[in-house]
């Protein structure tokens, strides 16, 4: 059986003809657009391992193919480099996107011999079905594919730059990382390249989209997440991605990223775009282009609060666990607080009423704090910026800390319990700031002023670094100080540093909150 193309003459050309010179320009564009800005594709002279994986937009190429070609560029050269030295990097293809039209419960592969594009067939791996049997989450399911462009639009790059290697598609649905993981894996030879496809943000406003676009590359950089739907509609794929990161220890690099304002679409409704390659032991050497947002944070002990409490940072990076964020339903917020109140007062021995039962999300592991308040004033504040225990271990083990372990204030007492209220916040991966470069990429603020101008009162919360200093607020501080330059120049003196402190050595990182208050 041959999978017929589906999407030519709508997200690609259908004439032949017409379909090679487009790719080859996309291609050529894309090397010159990356010569140009110091991201060179194959990497010359740059000190890092093999490449592994890719992440590419599957747009109509009008929309994303150039965004794409920077990734493929690379990918087709240093293939060509490596057959000039006389072997070759790959031989194989395995490509992972999401489903747009027919959904499946975990993963599904074809069953076809080939798939045709307008540039010819393009061979299955015949050794599919034989690699992923008895692999649990996955099994064939050609329906899924029949009229899917995620994985058609990537074949006409392939052919030009991998020409004549079979392939494995593979569609993920509904499915959790590490199950789109584990099938990954099984299909990973050192001779294989993976691809992974997927859009960002979808039909948003030009800058809300840029915002919520740059949080996702900065999940990405820092091998974090997972990312939701809401930020790319191939999260399930590039979840299962980012574990086998993980797990073998790949770094990414951001090759390019934009949106449709800023291709060939209104500044309405954009979609949003990026292009990444893994490596297998990746060390850059200050050329790379990086994200406008965040990439991870490494296990420190951090401060937070109005003033700061102690929290202890459990290791962002390589760490597995399920984060909150759009997974934990509003609903959870009156558990949440009330296990937290029912674990205070089970420690002052006051008559507790039956506190509602955890939901299914209890499961989930990330960073979390409880913050007490009396009469609107901070009464106590202990959590963590990331942790690995699940949440219903670590709001209780926070609300006791909080009460009764805040080096600030005295213990709680039963007397004063009636007059305190409880907030409970769950937090996001912390990743670094970062600005525009002004050559179509990201780097560290520079300033003062160019940290200050990143940063989103009322949204993020902040960590400040400095060598072995550290401190971060969260994002309900600006409530108390609402100026930038005033919030900065607290957090810096909290770390123990110089309220106008600027040097090399200062790195910000932020991250998100969702949080629930009596």
């Amino acid at each position: 059986m041959i999978r017929k193309a589906a999407v030519a003459g709508m997200f690609y050309p259908a004439n032949p003809e017409v379909l090679s010179r487009d790719v080859d320009n996309l291609l050529t564009e894309a090397t010159a657009a990356s010569a140009a800005t110091g991201v060179v594709p194959g990497g010359a002279g740059k000190a890092r391992g093999k490449m592994r994986a890719v992440i590419v937009p599957h747009a109509g190429y009008i929309y994303s193919g150039l965004t794409a070609a920077t990734a493929y560029a690379l990918v087709g050269k240093a293939q060509r480099e490596a057959e000039a030295a006389g072997g070759a990097l790959w031989n194989r293809i395995v490509i992972v996107g999401p489903t747009h039209r027919v959904a499946v419960y975990g993963c599904a592969y074809s069953t076809a011999k080939a798939w045709a594009t307008p540039l010819g067939e393009v061979a299955i791996w015949q050794g599919t079905a034989a690699a992923l049997a008895g692999v649990p989450g996955v099994a064939p399911h050609d329906d899924t594919h029949r009229e899917e462009h995620a994985i058609e639009t990537q074949l006409p790059f392939l052919q030009k730059v991998l020409p004549g290697l079979p392939f494995t598609p593979i569609n993920a649905g509904a499915a959790r990382p590490e199950v789109v993981a584990d099938v990954i894996e099984h299909l990973l030879t050192d001779d294989t390249l993976l691809v992974i496809s997927s859009d960002l943000s979808h039909y948003l406003p030009y800058d809300t989209a840029n915002e919520i676009d740059a949080f996702t590359l900065g999940q990405i950089l820092a091998l974090g997440g997972p990312l939701e739907h809401e930020q790319a509609c191939g999260a399930t794929p590039i979840n299962g991605l980012l574990e086998v990161a993980r797990r073998r220890e790949w770094e990414p690099v951001l090759l390019a990223a934009c949106n449709s304002g800023d291709t060939a679409g209104d500044e309405q409704r954009v979609v949003g775009y990026c292009a990444f390659a893994f490596y297998d032991g990746a060390v850059s050497d200050g050329t790379t282009m990086a994200s406008d947002s965040e990439a991870g944070a490494s296990s420190q002990t951090a401060e937070t609060g109005t003033a700061g409490a102690t929290a202890e940072n459990r290791g962002a990076n390589g760490s597995s666990g399920k984060q909150a964020g759009g997974v934990i339903p509003e609903s959870a917020g009156a558990v949440l607080i009330a296990q937290a109140r029912a674990a205070i007062e089970g420690k002052l021995g006051i008559a507790q009423t039956s506190a509602p039962q955890w939901g299914p999300w209890a499961e989930l592991t990330t960073g979390t704090f409880v913050t007490l308040n009396k009469n609107g004033e901070l009464r106590g504040c202990i959590g963590s910026l990331v942790d690995d225990r699940p949440l219903d271990v670590s709001i209780p083990a926070n609300a006791l800390n909080a009460a009764f372990r805040d080096p600030r204030f005295p213990a709680v007492t039963a007397a004063e319990w009636p007059e305190i209220t409880v907030e409970v916040s769950l937090l996001t991966e912390p990743a670094p700031v970062l600005v525009d470069d002004g050559k179509g990429g990201f780097r560290a603020p520079a300033t003062e002023a160019e940290a200050l101008a990143a940063l989103k009162p009322g949204v993020d919360g902040v960590i400040f670094k400095s060598g072995y200093r550290q401190s971060t607020f969260l994002p309900q501080v600006w409530e108390q100080l609402p100026e930038p330059e005033v919030f900065l120049a607290h957090l810096r003196a909290k770390a123990g540093v110089a309220p106008d402190y600027w040097g090399k050595d200062v790195e910000l990182l932020r991250y998100r909150v969702k949080a629930w208050e009596e």
